[in-house]
């Protein structure tokens, strides 16, 4: 009976101060594990508000970029030129010597006068079979082509044609030997435009023949003095 009343005792005591104190212990325990899981981690925290906050896009621009044009460059208006041709009116003379005496020792004679009229602007060609034709001057607002050669070809304004062929003593015939029996072929025909085609004098209408030939020089023939100054 002693004993039992013993153990109660002790029983008693246990359950007064060793289970209190024990439950205090396990109490704050509990609340230090709360109050760490109670403070979220940094890296939580940011992932969260990552997860809440809206990402910001650059919206696409509305307005667009002008489709490249190409720059068209017009040049300056021009006077379209008419190619040469033969003019609609072929009133054309020539006027020129059809003989011309010369020394039958001469290797040279000068051709002139030259006068041909009907157009205003105007293709002189000339040509000589064992001669070359040499103008005495020249002109730089006329085409001029073969001076000193065996086709002679003039073209441009009338008048100004008609100068030149009579410049000085006018065009120069020149043979590497006598000049007698030389003869001299002259076309012309009105233009359109100046050229100095080849083909615009075979075209031409107006043709006229002159030939060189020797004077009648016998040994009883008297030449009249030359006065010298």
């Amino acid at each position: 009976m002693a004993k039992r009343v013993a153990a109660a005792a002790l029983l008693t005591l246990f359950a007064v101060q060793v289970i209190p104190s024990l439950a205090n212990v396990i109490s704050g325990s509990s609340q230090e594990v709360s109050g760490e899981n109670a403070t979220p981690s940094p890296s939580a925290t940011t992932l969260e508000q990552s997860a809440t906050t809206p990402t910001e896009t650059s919206a696409p621009s509305t307005s667009e970029s002008p489709n490249p044009s190409a720059t068209i460059t017009y040049p300056d208006s021009q006077t379209a030129i008419p190619e040469p041709t033969y003019a609609l009116s072929q009133d054309v003379k020539i006027r020129i010597p059809s003989k011309f005496p010369v020394d039958p020792r001469a290797t040279s004679v000068n051709i002139s006068p030259v006068a041909i009229s009907g157009g205003e602007i105007l293709l002189v060609c000339m040509s000589v079979d064992n001669a070359v034709l040499k103008l005495s001057g020249g002109d730089k607002d006329l085409l001029i082509e073969g001076d000193n050669s065996k086709n002679l070809r003039i073209s441009g304004d009338g008048a100004a044609v008609n100068a030149l062929l009579n410049t000085g003593r006018g065009i120069r015939l020149i043979a590497t030997s006598k000049i007698n029996g030389a003869v001299i072929t002259t076309r012309a025909t009105s233009m359109t435009a100046p050229s100095v085609d080849a083909d615009f004098c075979a075209g031409a209408e107006k043709v006229s023949k002159s030939s060189i030939s020797a004077m009648g020089l016998g040994l009883n023939t008297v030449k009249n003095p030359v006065g010298i100054r």
